[in-house]
């Protein structure tokens, strides 16, 4: 609730009541934040539309299945909340797709031969966007994630990485065994009972207790290719790098194995020899400023 609606309270910690208090005791605030960033918001609102040739921005039917979802997401803050290409524009999609269905199942003659042919121009216009902004770098295989400086992996270069450092380490993780992962790794691990994104390692588990993860992996070569270029990456390499040395300097995780930019991490091991250096010369390419 703090993360993404805790400009509305005052202090470290609010329960929902006292985030929709702060709404409604503050509608100047709250009419500010329904319009900005104002960019985002407008670029968001045409990019949701544009499929369907702008149908739902009239349609009565679309606003009020919509509204709710478009609330949610506008009243709150971050950078994820206005991207068109997470999870959470899913709550949106639905409600404008079917307003247009009733708006057009009132209107039958909107759909001239004429406004077809606009329709099918926003479709191809909405690909053409959606191809283009490489979404969460869907086609990184094809579209260089930067121009300057220069950012593509190609895919047998990824499929190299994938056979070589990722597949090998995540064999040797026990299938029972608990493991906090990267975000990239996370689907390849997430029917576990226990899983956690890197770079938490503890959780509550079912008896209550607080425990520490039993493995650990992190994929570095992903965000080494892509810090150059952008500074998400640059700041989890980091965090990342960081977190390696403070929980194998003071003997809380082992290396196991290193192998192309991928390292694995045991809780109370020791650290494999060959694993250690491994992962000493890759820290040694790896700029952290």
């Amino acid at each position: 609730m703090l993360e993404r609606y805790g400009q509305y309270v005052d202090g470290d910690e609010a329960s929902t009541l006292d985030i929709i208090w702060g709404i409604v005791s503050n509608p100047f605030r709250l009419v500010v934040e329904l319009v900005t960033p104002v960019d985002r918001t407008i670029r968001y609102l045409l990019g949701q539309w544009l499929p369907l040739a702008f149908i739902p921005a009239i349609s009565p039917a679309s606003w009020s299945i919509a509204g709710f979802p478009l609330l949610k997401l506008f009243l709150g803050k971050g950078d994820s909340v206005l991207a068109i290409t997470i999870r959470y524009a899913m709550s949106v999609v639905p409600g404008l797709f079917y307003g247009a269905i009733l708006w057009w199942s009132k209107h039958p003659r909107g759909l001239k031969p004429s406004f077809r042919r606009f329709w099918v121009f926003c479709i191809c216009l909405s690909l053409f966007f959606s191809f283009t902004s490489n979404p969460n770098r869907t086609f990184y295989f094809a579209i260089p994630d930067s121009i300057k400086p220069w950012v593509y992996v190609s895919l047998p270069e990824q499929w190299h990485h994938v056979n070589q450092g990722i597949r090998p380490l995540l064999a040797e993780i026990p299938p029972d065994a608990s493991v906090s992962a990267t975000t990239y790794l996370v689907p390849h691990l997430s029917s576990r009972r226990e899983i956690l994104r890197l770079s938490m390692l503890e959780l509550r588990n079912d008896e209550r207790e607080v425990v520490k993860m039993d493995y650990a992996i992190a994929d570095l070569w992903r965000l080494q290719k892509y810090a150059p270029a952008f500074k998400n990456d640059r700041g989890l390499l980091k965090e990342y790098v960081n977190l390696i040395d403070r929980i194998t300097n003071n003997q809380e995780y082992g290396i196991i194995d290193f192998r192309d930019g991928v390292i694995l991490l045991k809780k109370g091991a020791t650290s494999e020899e060959k694993a250690v250096e491994n992962w000493l010369s890759f820290r040694k390419q790896v700029s952290l400023t």
